[in-house]
């Protein structure tokens, strides 16, 4: 699996009529096979990782590889590659350097039983070259977290270490984003349960934003129950700062839903046709997704 896992989903979201994907190229597991190999002393490091089973020295062990990641110099074909492509993605976007974001597609990552959420990075609003091999390197880094690896060893004993692949992806400016889920979260009713904040979706999937939560009846399409979530906070990206900014919600956009029934249930309706169109799921069970709305 070259792509990774979330990449493979995102290719398989796109053969799917009426699902909109936001356009992006993949940095392949065999350029992080080919950044690791570049680099002898790291590769021992991480042979010495799968040794260990003490938890203080597994989290040294693990930390030192990130570090040795972070500043491991990227060799030149592979740096030209990513420049390469990431041009000729700026170009068929109309732009001289797109803003994108780089997210992790473990091969891995998005798995039944075992989804990694929040252990892998993703860095938004990216734009440049500079910016984009910096947080290229993030994201490989981000292979070795320590939660990362307590996470696989907890669910997959034995496997071999995860091999990490990159989504560079059109960013996406929201005004609503959020989660879908197949069943209701809290109590595993199988209704659709939207969650949804004002602006970027991080705030949400990073726990720093209390969501308004959508319940909708798959059969029927019907708003099951909705519930007024705080959300406190409304992040953005300042395009003359040149990165993502956090601001105060304004107080009637806090005490008003995000989302109307008409966007929930369309909402819904998107979860059911990637459900019916997902090779893991013939049903709605196993659904996970988010969504943006611009």
């Amino acid at each position: 699996n070259v792509v990774g896992s979330k990449a493979a989903g995102l290719a398989e979201l796109l053969r799917i009529a009426g699902i909109r994907v936001p356009p992006a190229f993949i940095i392949t597991t065999r350029a992080f096979d080919l950044l690791l190999a570049s680099h002898p002393g790291t590769l021992s490091e991480i042979a010495e990782l799968e040794r260990l089973t003490d938890p203080d020295q597994i989290r040294q062990c693990a930390l030192a590889i990130q570090q040795a990641v972070l500043a491991a110099p990227i060799p030149s074909m592979l740096r030209g590659l990513v420049v390469a492509a990431y041009k000729a993605f700026s170009a068929e976007l109309g732009e001289e350097d797109a803003l994108v974001s780089v997210r992790s597609s473990a091969d891995k990552e998005d798995l039944d039983g075992a989804s990694f959420a929040g252990q892998y990075a993703t860095v938004l609003n990216v734009r440049g070259v500079r910016g984009l091999l910096r947080a290229t390197r993030h994201v490989w880094a981000s292979t070795f977290s320590p939660d990362a690896i307590f996470y696989a060893r907890a669910n997959h004993p034995g496997a071999q270490p995860a091999k990490m692949a990159i989504i560079v992806q059109q960013m996406v400016q929201p005004k609503v984003a959020g989660t879908v889920f197949s069943v209701d979260l809290e109590t595993g009713a199988p209704l659709i349960s939207i969650n949804a904040v004002y602006g970027l979706g991080d705030s949400l999937v990073g726990g720093r934003n209390t969501p308004d939560i959508i319940l909708v009846d798959p059969i029927s399409l019907a708003i099951v129950k909705r519930r007024l979530g705080s959300k406190t906070i409304t992040e953005t990206y300042d395009p003359a700062r040149k990165r993502t900014v956090r601001s105060r919600t304004a107080q009637a956009d806090a005490q008003s839903f995000t989302l109307s029934p008409a966007e929930a249930r369309e909402l819904a309706r998107q979860a059911i046709a990637i459900a019916a169109a997902h090779p893991r799921a013939s049903s709605l069970r196993g659904v996970d997704l988010e969504f943006a709305i611009d």
